[in-house]
């Protein structure tokens, strides 16, 4: 008993105590970290963690065999053990769970973390229980030391639960965001915004005197079921009115009753197509991936110096963080920060990034947020004065058979169509009578590294992914596209705007979060007597 019996001879048993609960709570710390390094695949980092925690575990295991007087044997293989099933505790039960049952990943995680802190308390039990003769420590102090490792093994293993309860019961009914106003088709909005729990949606519209009330309904029935709430109506009723959300809290039923609870309201806004003047300005939000602090204060300070001169918001894709598993995982990163960006009084454009093909609620976001086009596809065109826009599903930034999809893409086969409707929708140069005629994309047609997309190596998997670039780039030469508007580089726009000499236009790369997503650059474009111009906004 080398370990237990330093600290018995140097009369400080308490620190004995004290360096098991540190281990206790760095391991928790650690566990809590690596479920997001897991969902964002980046293996180095997860593996690092994963061996921390089975170091830990080990010095644990060490301190059990060491306090039950085992010989060099029991002090060399119990550390060994304790420490291999810790550290592969969280994977393996990450990878069974969702293999076997098709559990979703968020649930397996957590399912990891509580049989890791489970592992834990088994380990702190023991160790109590077998130090407590090495140190012949009392029978007052036994009680009082079992009852602190108790509630302290209990309160980890409620730690992975502890937030989602708080916010499904603890928290008081009311707005999780702002609303945001979607374009919805050539001719439609949709109202979107968030709330803490299930209950009703609800747009209030005053218009020449007139006011008209418009529900979250279907079938002739108001729902009631969901936490993201959309209410569709057309452009005519809502440009130039007033407006302001409203909810009411579902709180629980019979088969045949609903008992509503508690009803709340927005504020009222006066909503605008269109800035006042000639000048074309829109607000561009791309890859803030998760509900950062940056992003939320930087979109929040453009729209106080910007917004009154804007004419709409682009949301430029990867608003995800990196999955969407949970209904969180929209409202934070997209819903919130359009309805900051916009000020909830002017339209919002949208286009899908790589980010939001992943997740286990991906289908369900797509079908949520409308966008401009006429038959709902994720291509559309729009016009804003003298402008005319181009908004194309660049998202997907890898091949077909990339290992990540599983085979479950069939991306090229969707880009000839996109191909397809982009030339028949230019066929009538349609553009012709602007004098602005821009493409908006996640993904970018002239790369961060100078070359077009169509020879850029990808960085990820160290290929060239060309599938139909080369093809839509010469459509733009055909067509006459000044300007290209993208995202996905996480470059700031100062670092690359310039043009190529394969290329007649400049492709602008927005920005996006960076240092570790402590910081947020975006750009404010503006179109201005026949020339593009930008400027940066964000720290």
């Amino acid at each position: 008993m080398l370990f237990t019996k330093f600290f018995y001879n140097a009369k400080i048993l308490w620190l004995y105590y004290v360096i098991l609960l540190a281990i206790n709570v760095f391991v928790v710390l650690i566990a809590l970290k690596l479920p997001q390094l897991y969902v964002d695949k980046r293996p180095v980092p997860q593996r690092l963690w994963a061996l921390a925690i089975g170091a830990l575990v080990a010095v644990m295991g060490f301190m059990l065999a060491d306090a039950k007087g085992a010989k060099l044997v029991g002090l060399i293989v119990a550390p060994i053990v304790c420490g291999v099933v810790a550290a592969f505790t969280i994977p393996v039960i990450y990878r069974l769970v969702t293999q076997a049952i098709g559990v979703s990943r968020t649930v397996s995680l957590t399912m990891g973390q509580v049989i890791l802190f489970t592992e834990l308390a088994v380990l702190d039990c023991l160790i109590v229980y077998t130090s407590w003769d090495a140190f012949e420590v009392g029978k007052a102090l036994r009680v009082a030391l079992a009852i602190v490792m108790v509630l302290v093994t209990a309160g980890l293993v409620i730690v992975p639960f502890a937030r989602d309860f708080a916010r499904a019961y603890l928290r008081p009914y009311a707005f999780l965001c702002e609303p945001s106003v979607y374009v919805n088709g050539p001719d439609g909005y949709s109202v979107l915004f968030a709330t803490t729990g299930p209950g009703t949606g609800t747009v209030t519209v005053t218009k020449d005197g007139v006011t008209t009330i418009y529900n979250e309904e279907d079938e002739g029935t108001i729902l009631y079921d969901g936490q993201i709430h959309r209410i569709d109506l057309k452009r005519s009723d809502l440009d130039g009115a007033t407006y302001f959300v409203s909810s009411r809290q579902t709180k629980d039923g019979t088969d045949k009753v609903w008992r509503m609870g508690k009803e709340i309201r927005g504020k009222e806004y006066k909503f605008r197509a269109a800035a006042e003047g000639a000048d074309v300005k829109f607000l561009v939000v791309s890859d803030n991936q998760g509900a950062t602090s940056a992003s939320q204060v930087a979109v929040r300070n453009a729209y106080e110096k910007y917004g009154a001169s804007c004419d709409f918001v682009l949301m430029l894709g990867d608003h995800a963080e990196s999955y969407n598993d949970v209904e969180n995982d929209i409202i934070e990163p997209l819903l919130k920060v359009s309805a900051l960006a916009s000020g909830s009084v002017m339209p919002v454009y949208y286009t899908l990034g790589n980010h939001e093909y992943r997740g286990m609620i991906a289908p369900y976001l797509w079908s949520l947020i409308p966008t401009g086009s006429e038959t709902g596809e994720q291509y559309y065109t729009f016009t804003v004065k003298d402008a005319f826009f181009t908004v194309l599903n660049f998202a997907n930034d890898h091949d077909d058979d990339f290992y990540r999809f599983a085979g479950l893409a069939n991306y090229n086969a969707y880009k000839d169509k996109e191909y397809e409707w982009y030339t028949a929708a230019m066929a009538g140069k349609p553009y012709e009578d602007y004098t602005y005629n821009l493409v908006l994309s996640h993904i970018a047609m002239i790369a961060e590294d100078s070359v077009p997309a169509y020879e850029h190596v990808c960085e990820d998997c160290g290929v060239v992914h060309d599938y139909k670039f080369r093809e839509f780039a010469e459509k733009f030469t055909e067509y006459g596209v000044q300007y290209v508007v993208s995202g996905h580089s996480h470059v700031p726009p100062e670092a690359f705007t310039s043009k190529t000499d394969h290329y007649d236009f400049p492709n602008l790369h927005a920005g996006s979060n960076y240092n570790n997503k402590t910081g947020f650059r975006n750009c404010v474009v503006t179109l201005s007597e026949g020339k593009v111009s930008y400027e940066i906004y964000g720290e």
